[in-house]
């Protein structure tokens, strides 16, 4: 039996679109493998799994592994920082192993399966607890309620996030 206790960010259960807890576990039946969710600190969500293989006897768990509805381009991450949905965009904030973000976002519509329209890498956390990312000179700023853009140092956009598409 495999037991534990999860801590969910409100943001986290709010962007699963609140239809309970089935989302968290995948069980791919063609390979007879669950993925169970891993977390970190305070068994927080880190949305990488460990694979449990059924033998036909018993389940033997693998390798943590990335979200497997991830695209394979964006597998390698320490854990899900933040995710969002705007009225344009969904947005995937993941922390990396180097305490450094990175920013992937997909137009409306898309799921994260898909190749990313945009990815950006190298992003910190400001004073306000925002993870910044720059991208030539566009600066992309992802709080908790949405996403700001700015260039030459003025906002030419925001989006508020819509958990709800």
């Amino acid at each position: 039996m495999i037991d534990l206790e999860y801590n969910i960010p409100d943001w986290y259960f709010r962007a699963g679109k609140g239809e309970g807890y089935d989302w968290l576990f995948f069980f791919d039946d063609s390979m007879k493998t669950l993925y169970y969710p891993s977390s970190v600190e305070d068994n927080l969500l880190s949305d990488r799994y460990v694979p449990y293989v059924w033998d036909g006897e018993t389940m033997h768990p693998g390798r943590e592994v990335g979200n497997p509805f991830l695209h394979p381009s964006l597998q390698d991450y320490e854990c899900l920082a933040q995710l969002g949905r705007t009225s344009r965009n969904l947005i995937r904030v993941d922390k990396m192993a180097d305490d450094t973000y990175r920013y992937a976002a997909w137009p409306s519509g898309s799921e994260m399966n898909d190749s990313p329209e945009l990815v950006v890498s190298g992003g910190t956390r400001d004073a306000a607890g925002k993870c910044v990312f720059r991208n030539q000179d566009v600066v992309y700023r992802v709080s908790e309620s949405g996403l700001s853009v700015i260039k030459a140092g003025k906002r030419i956009a925001h989006w508020e996030f819509v958990f709800r598409p």
